[in-house]
C-alpha cells in the first residue's frame, strides 16, 4: 500500500522522537510529512534548521495554502491550527485552542484523515495530555495507519 501523507504530533518534549522519525524516513520518502508540535512562538525559525540535520528531505514551516509535495517535511507554525485540505493543500487557522493547544494535533490528524483516508499514516509521540488521541482514532476509522510511541 502506498501512503501519500504522514502526520506526526507531539509535545515540545517529543523533539528527540521527531528527530528519530525523520531520520528513519530515509532520503527518498514518497509521502508528504506534516509535523505538529506544541511549541512556543519564540521557537519559529530555528526549528526547521534543527530538523534539517536529521533528514535529507527539505524541511520548511507551513504557509497558508501550501501545496503538499511528496518528500517534503512541513512544520506546523506556532499558534496556528494546521488543517489538511482535500485538494492537497494546507490551511492555517487561529480558531480557539483545542485541549489548550494551538496547533492542535487532533485538528491536524482529523483533517488529514478526512482528506487522505487510507493513504494517511498518523504518529503520536510523547505528550502531556491526550491531544492527538481522537485524531489518531479518526485516521484508523478511515482506513489509515495509526502508530503511538511507547
Amino acid at each position: 500500500m502506498n501512503y501519500d501523507l504522514v502526520v506526526i504530533g507531539g509535545s515540545w518534549g517529543g523533539m528527540r522522537a521527531v528527530e528519530a522519525v525523520l531520520h528513519g524516513l530515509g532520503d527518498d520518502c514518497p509521502a508528504a510529512v506534516v509535523v505538529g508540535l506544541h511549541r512556543g512562538t519564540e521557537d519559529g525559525a530555528r526549528l526547521p534548521r534543527l530538523f534539517q540535520h536529521y533528514t535529507a528531505l527539505p524541511v520548511r514551516e507551513v504557509e497558508d495554502k501550501d501545496d503538499l509535495q511528496p518528500g517534503t517535511v512541513y512544520l506546523a507554525p506556532p499558534d496556528y491550527h494546521t488543517l489538511v485540505e482535500a485538494d492537497g493543500t494546507i490551511a492555517l487557522s487561529t480558531e480557539e485552542r483545542v485541549r489548550y493547544a494551538r496547533p492542535s494535533i487532533d485538528v491536524l490528524f482529523r483533517t488529514a484523515a478526512e482528506a487522505y483516508r487510507e493513504r494517511c499514516v498518523g504518529i503520536v509521540l510523547t505528550g502531556a495530555n491526550d491531544d492527538g488521541a481522537e485524531g489518531l482514532r479518526r485516521i484508523k476509522e478511515l482506513g489509515g495507519v495509526a502508530l503511538v510511541q511507547r
